[in-house]
């Protein structure tokens, strides 16, 4: 598969995101979330953000002092995440943003 987007691996924020294979609406939903996490100054525990291209879901990294975030299921940072990402991991449970839970998953190419 040829990527959309080179390089696949950039920052946004200070903050990294990558898709597995450079996958336009992957990199599309990263950098829509993190606009509106850094309008509501949510960007600080962020680490990087992960798209596995294979799976189509999207994994947090969250940096040293914030990695208890994913315990708590009324954050703000997951609020946004099922506005904007398809498919995302958060404390060990797959999420999916509302669009995602109303119709079946479709590739998009």
């Amino acid at each position: 598969m040829k990527p959309e987007i080179e390089p696949s691996t950039f920052s946004v924020f200070g903050i990294t995101i990558c898709s597995r294979y450079g996958v336009l609406w992957e990199i599309t939903e990263m950098i829509d979330f993190l606009r509106d996490a850094q309008k509501e100054g949510l960007t600080e525990p962020i680490e990087e953000l992960f798209y596995d291209s294979n799976n189509s879901y999207l994994t947090f990294t969250f940096r040293d002092g914030y990695k208890d975030i994913e315990k708590h299921h009324n954050h703000p940072i997951l609020r946004i995440a099922l506005k904007h990402i398809s498919q995302f991991v958060w404390d060990g449970d797959m999420k999916h943003s509302p669009s995602m839970e109303q119709c079946e998953f479709e590739s998009r190419d």
